[in-house]
């Protein structure tokens, strides 16, 4: 039996409404994540006219139809801002409520809006993780040139640094990004980052040269 995502209302009385295993378990998803009640109800919007768009349950939909839904969108002049929040919308639901990942390579976002498109590229843990180990690689390089005499304890300190750096930023992006919206996330992230950063470099210059870590002369 096909299963629709849309609500089937009750006759008696007209307030009560009769919710689909499917839509529940999504909005069961999204608590689970901690999503605020305004993020909640504009994913279901967006499953819900992804929904009458494909005519039947939208955990049947295949590649074809995600991208004749994108097509219908930019042929109907949806605005960018509302494009994208529906691909977010439908990246969750594919992933998170119907365990079929492989759907989201199937969904571009608009470019008109890159500041969004940037936030969610950053979020998305494969991309942070493939970075993430070029980086690593090249700095255990370092810490091994700089410190040959005491390098399981440099390593060990690398590799904390490493998980704060990349992991943290990750994580409290994603919570920003929940409560605040996409844009304003990366506003606020940028903030951050900026004074942290001016801290560092303030603390840096107040310490004494020959305490710093240097290549040994020989």
């Amino acid at each position: 039996m096909i299963e629709t995502f849309s609500i089937v209302k009750q006759e008696v009385p007209m307030t009560q409404e009769k919710v689909s295993p499917l839509r529940e378990r999504m909005m069961e998803d999204m608590r689970i994540r901690g999503m605020q009640e305004t993020s909640q109800k504009a994913h279901i919007r967006a499953l819900k006219d992804f929904t009458t768009f494909l005519g039947r349950s939208p955990d049947t939909a295949e590649p074809d139809d995600l991208r004749a839904y994108q097509l219908h969108m930019a042929d109907t002049n949806v605005t960018p801002s509302t494009f994208n929040a529906r691909i977010v919308a439908l990246r969750f639901f594919f992933s998170m409520t119907c365990d079929r990942d492989e759907m989201k390579k199937y969904m571009q976002f608009r470019t008109k809006t890159p500041n969004a498109q940037i936030v969610i590229e950053v979020l998305d843990f494969g991309t942070v993780s493939r970075g993430a180990h070029r980086y690593r690689v090249a700095s255990l390089a370092e810490v091994s040139s700089r410190a040959p005499d005491d390098l399981a304890r440099a390593t060990a300190g690398l590799l904390v640094y490493a998980y704060l750096g990349f992991s943290m930023p990750v994580i409290a992006s994603g919570v920003l990004a929940d409560r605040l919206g996409l844009l304003s996330a990366m506003i606020v992230f940028a903030v951050a980052q900026s004074i942290t950063t001016a801290f560092i470099v303030v603390i840096w210059r107040k310490i004494e040269p020959s305490s710093r870590l240097v290549p040994n002369a020989s």
